[in-house]
């Protein structure tokens, strides 16, 4: 699958189109994994869960319309970040905002469905052959048709604010939560960000300030990439002054691994174990979730001659621990998902102890099934 492929700095392309569709279904498989088990979690009333199943599934509907857009490309193809996250390049999933911008207008152009397909069949009954040649064009298609922004995952993908009713209005306080994805360019990986914050004022402002005012605006500019936890909190803090961020968590997804689609890189050990041990489509994931909390608040001092307000700061806690101390995080906690039968196998290894010993581990079966080891 990866003798002949090209290569543009860290990055590679498949060799053909069958390549491109194994990939894609790849993808596919290991999300609908994760999808399902967000969804055990939900079952059991976890908000969170809820919000992260909902970003999932719109992941699922991009790879989706990737592989309609790809597959069948006969100018250029996707480039794959499969040294480090097994995830396409950040510029494929941009290229989608660009084709959303562009849709009616492609869409003018384009010929109908029922006309492709009866050029399809004509193809086969009366010439005899397979209508292979039509395939982009339908698959070109099918893209345009099925293309819809609020079902799909972009380089930032805002979720839905919430406002937690218990209590929200107490002493003129908002409690609410806020979501989003971003899908960061260094990294090629996606991060789904959770913000429990308080609001100083009426829902009325808060909707205004959420649908025309800095908040949007402001969280693209500041949560489109992987920074610490800590430094994010603190700039929320500093630049939207009626937003106080009191828990902010953040779930990485990746790296995705599979022996199929992984070329050296930093988990060699971890694909050389599925190569020996697994089956030819097994994979692994790993997630990291990572919160940073508020533990109090203060009010920033100001000079003499100063007439503007006094602004409430957040006081942020970084736990001592190396991997919270790393991230600048109050918590972090890592989770790998293997096949059960390559779990059996490396879990007495010192090697694995070494690497994932901290790790929780959750294990999957080849008929679907997940669990916590």
């Amino acid at each position: 699958m990866l003798e002949s492929l090209a290569r543009s700095g860290d990055f590679v392309r498949l060799e053909s189109s069958d390549a491109y569709d194994a990939y894609f279904k790849h993808l596919n498989r290991s999300f609908a994994f994760l999808v399902a088990w967000y969804q055990k979690l939900v079952e059991g009333g976890n908000t969170e869960a809820k919000i992260v199943k909902g970003f999932l599934e719109k992941l699922l509907a991009t790879v989706r319309m990737l592989r309609f857009k790809y597959i069948c490309a006969q100018d250029h193809q996707l480039a794959l970040d499969l040294n480090d996250s097994g995830f396409p390049h950040w510029c494929g999933i941009s290229e989608l905002e660009a084709d959303l911008a562009l849709q009616a207008e492609r869409n003018a152009k384009l010929p109908g469905r029922r006309i492709v397909q009866e050029m399809m069949l004509e193809e086969m009954l009366r010439r005899g052959q397979d209508p292979v040649s039509l395939l982009p064009q339908m698959a070109e298609v099918q893209f345009a048709e099925e293309l819809d922004g609020s079902k799909m995952i972009f380089t930032f993908t805002p979720g839905d604010l919430a406002i937690v009713q218990n209590g929200s209005e107490k002493n003129g306080t908002l409690n609410c939560l806020f979501s989003w994805l971003c899908y960061d360019k260094s990294y090629n990986k996606p991060y789904i960000y959770v913000m429990a914050f308080d609001f100083c004022g009426t829902e009325e402002e808060l909707r205004l300030d959420f649908d025309q005012g800095d908040f949007i605006p402001a969280i693209r500019r500041l949560g489109d990439r992987a920074v610490p936890l800590a430094v994010l909190a603190t700039d929320i803090d500093e630049v939207l002054p009626r937003v106080f961020p009191k828990i902010l968590k953040r779930i990485c997804l990746g790296p995705i691994l599979c022996p199929k689609f992984s070329v050296p890189g930093d988990h060699d050990e971890l694909v050389s174990w599925l190569l020996e041990f697994g089956e030819p489509d097994d994979f692994s994931l790993i997630l990291e979730t990572g919160a940073i909390l508020s533990r109090g608040q203060f009010e920033e001092k100001r000079g003499w001659f100063s007439f503007s307000p006094k602004k409430v700061r957040q006081i942020f806690a970084i736990s001592e621990d190396e991997l919270s101390a790393e991230n600048q995080a109050t918590q972090v906690k890592q989770v790998i998902i293997l096949p059960h039968h390559v779990l059996q196998q490396v879990t007495s290894l010192p090697e694995f102890a070494s690497q994932f010993g901290s790790f929780n581990k959750v294990a999957y079966n080849l008929q679907g099934g997940l669990y916590v080891v």
